[in-house]
């Protein structure tokens, strides 16, 4: 599978992604997965949603290298279709 960011795989290192059933990698999904579920909750809040975004902005701002490109990905599955 071609990698739209290939850098990354550095970045996440740390989450074992050579083993797609670590428990570091499915501990990450996992969190992944509630921010998403916690960010779709607030989306009735606008004003709680942009200050989640910005916690989740500033958890990640100390990660080095870490662009904001890279989340393009995720953005896009709001905007359009996950297909």
């Amino acid at each position: 599978m071609e990698r739209r960011f290939p850098e990354v795989v550095g970045l996440l290192s740390h989450y074992n992604l050579e083993d797609m059933n670590s428990p570091e990698l499915r501990a990450m999904f996992i969190r992944h997965v509630n921010g998403w579920d916690i960010l779709i909750n607030l989306l009735d809040d606008p004003t709680v949603f942009m200050k989640q975004i910005e916690n989740v902005a500033n958890q990640h701002a100390h990660i080095e290298g870490l662009k904001p490109e890279y989340f393009t990905v995720s953005i896009s599955l709001i905007n359009g279709p996950i297909m």
